[in-house]
């Protein structure tokens, strides 16, 4: 049980690391994409296919084992999991982004602002960025959860956290056995600790 509670900060830390990592470099990508339109965001568009393309947890497992390979603390290796995630999870919400920009440049009060003489940069802050918190919100509060279940999956496989580092997917690996399971049934609290987590 005290491993869980040392482990906790792992597991609900990543969410919130990787939306600071990813979210930024996705809203700046899909925000140029959407407002500039042409040449950049047919190749921003093309460079978000191929992200989405390639399947994630095979990615993440070589990038896990190559991190492994390197001897690198276990601090690295938390943060290189991170960076991985992050790495590719951020096309998505670039498109959406970008969806959303396409609107809202077409707007009245934008064309308003336009007309004005306002700059690309105050249209951007003034206007577009405010419009397009509230899916920000929402997309952060979605997107935690599946950090931490990727993260869980990543350590349950071995490809994860590694040890003196714990999390609930590592925590949850020695799992793997019935046999264990019948005599330590205590080691399935981890994932009842992800479990609600994920639902809260």
């Amino acid at each position: 049980f005290t491993r869980c509670l040392v482990g906790s900060w792992v597991s609900l830390a990543v969410g919130p690391l990787v939306i600071l990592i990813s979210f930024p470099l996705g809203i700046l990508l899909g925000g140029v994409s959407g407002y500039y339109g042409g040449g950049v965001d047919m190749f921003i568009q093309r460079v978000c296919e191929v992200m989405l393309a390639i399947p994630g947890l095979p990615i993440l497992m070589a990038m896990g084992a190559a991190l492994r390979g390197f001897g690198l603390s276990a601090m690295m290796v938390f943060l290189g999991v991170i960076l991985a995630l992050a790495i590719i999870s951020w096309g998505g919400l670039a498109r959406i982004i970008r969806g959303q920009v396409l609107a809202i440049r077409e707007m009245d009060f934008v064309t308003a602002a336009r007309a004005a003489g306002a700059n690309d940069l105050r249209i951007v802050i003034r206007h577009i960025v405010p419009n397009v918190t509230s899916y920000l919100v929402v997309a952060a509060t979605l997107t935690i959860p599946g950090m931490m279940l990727t993260e869980a999956a990543l350590s349950f496989l071995g490809y994860g956290i590694q040890e003196p580092m714990t999390s609930w997917g590592q925590l949850l690996s020695v799992a793997t056995n019935v046999g264990a399971m019948e005599l330590h049934p205590w080691i399935l609290i981890p994932g009842a600790f992800i479990v609600i987590s994920v639902l809260a």
